[in-house]
């Protein structure tokens, strides 16, 4: 298993997977499935990027899609 990613952002501290791609840091993509062309969110965290990350707005189709990983 592979240590996740410690970022600091205004005085917090977000732990993120270290296996995100390019698109999932730099806000492009779902941070939990990867899929680039869904409706998205953002969630609270950010990237070293400093960009907004975001989830798939539809949680069930993105479970389905992270299942087939």
């Amino acid at each position: 298993m592979t240590e996740p990613r410690r970022h600091y952002f205004m005085g917090k501290s977000i732990d993120l997977p270290s296996t995100l791609t390019e698109a999932q840091l730099d806000g492009r993509a779902c941070v939990r499935c990867g899929d680039e062309h869904s409706v998205k969110r953002p969630v609270e965290a950010w990237s070293e990027q400093s960009a907004q990350l975001f989830e798939c707005v539809d949680v069930g189709a993105c479970a389905d899609r992270v299942s087939r990983l």
